[in-house]
């Protein structure tokens, strides 16, 4: 068995996943989260190299600056959304 040390936060997030009684235990919450780490790293590698190939290809829409304006606003309009929030 492999011992690992976690910090204080780390501990304290796979401790209330178990008192909320979604895990058994914090093996079994370390274990789950390690496993959905390992496929979504996958995911992004997979998207990452499916990108590259894309580029390579040709297969992209280059955007001046007022396309890439209108792009953004039909996205919006799409998610029913006026402004984008942004930090203070």
């Amino acid at each position: 068995m492999t011992q690992v040390s976690l910090s204080i936060e780390n501990e304290r997030q796979l401790k209330s996943l178990v008192d909320a009684g979604r895990y058994v235990d914090v093996e079994a919450a370390m274990n789950d989260v390690l496993s959905v780490q390992l496929q979504w790293s996958e995911f992004v590698r997979v998207k990452i190299e499916e990108a590259n190939a894309d580029l390579e290809a040709g297969r992209y829409t280059d955007y001046d600056d007022e396309g890439l304006k209108a792009y953004f606003a039909g996205l919006k309009r799409e998610a029913g959304i006026s402004t984008i929030p942004t930090e203070a």
